[in-house]
């Protein structure tokens, strides 16, 4: 292990302990009510991009900065206040719809959080999904060597829309998400942003060793066909 690993590690450990013990999880529970924005900002900014950061690390085999860090951090920041309206919108929409009866169920929490997760995945999934891959490209472009400013139009020529719909929105969607969002609305409010966070985390470590070995495998292919 590198002494990055460690940091990593170290972070993360602190972030759970911060959680764990009596006193410092009600300063976190008091302070995400008091101040909703900035603390979705800060929980998903952080931890998204430390499991970026993470994806990297596996993928390169060292820990590399990438380009437009600041950048990057204020854009996943951005995406957390996206959720925490999200997820007070879909929930109470839920909620409406048990109630009325249009949706089976009203009273368990279970179904809540699975009807919840459904609308929500494919609901606001996509939309997200698309926003994060046109400012990660134009990140790239802009703080990549060339510093180049790609207008919208630009960016959404550069955008692989096979991956981004077939894999990206379809699979991650379909057999991450769903499941991993039931989970995150079974969890208490004021805990969502950090479990979607570490869920996002658990998604980039399987994408990235899932791509390591498929890099090594076609490595494999190539030598013994050479």
């Amino acid at each position: 292990m590198k002494k990055g690993d460690f940091i990593w590690i170290l972070i993360i450990a602190g972030v759970i302990l911060f959680l764990l013990f009596p006193n410092t999880n009600a300063i976190f529970v008091n302070t995400t009510h008091a101040h909703p924005y900035i603390m979705s900002f800060i929980k998903y900014g952080l931890l998204a991009t430390m499991g970026e950061l993470l994806g990297r690390r596996i993928l390169a085999g060292d820990w590399i900065k990438p380009d437009g860090l600041t950048a990057r951090i204020c854009v996943w920041g951005f995406i957390g206040i996206c959720m925490m309206v999200m997820f007070n919108v879909f929930v109470a929409g839920t909620i409406f719809l048990m109630k009325s009866g249009i949706l089976p169920g009203e009273g368990s929490q279970v179904l809540k959080a699975f009807y919840t997760s459904f609308i929500a995945t494919y609901a606001f999934g996509p939309t997200f999904m698309l926003f994060h891959r046109c400012t990660d490209t134009y990140i790239d472009h802009r703080f990549g060597p060339k510093k180049i400013s790609l207008s919208l139009t630009e960016v959404l020529t550069k955008i692989d829309y096979v991956n981004l719909v077939g894999f990206v929105m379809v699979k991650t969607l379909t057999f991450f998400w769903i499941f991993a969002n039931f989970i995150t609305f079974m969890v208490p409010a004021e805990y969502r942003i950090l479990c979607a966070a570490f869920m996002s985390i658990f998604l980039g470590l399987i994408l990235a060793g899932a791509s390591k070995l498929k890099t090594r495998g076609n490595a494999t292919v190539q030598s013994e066909a050479a």
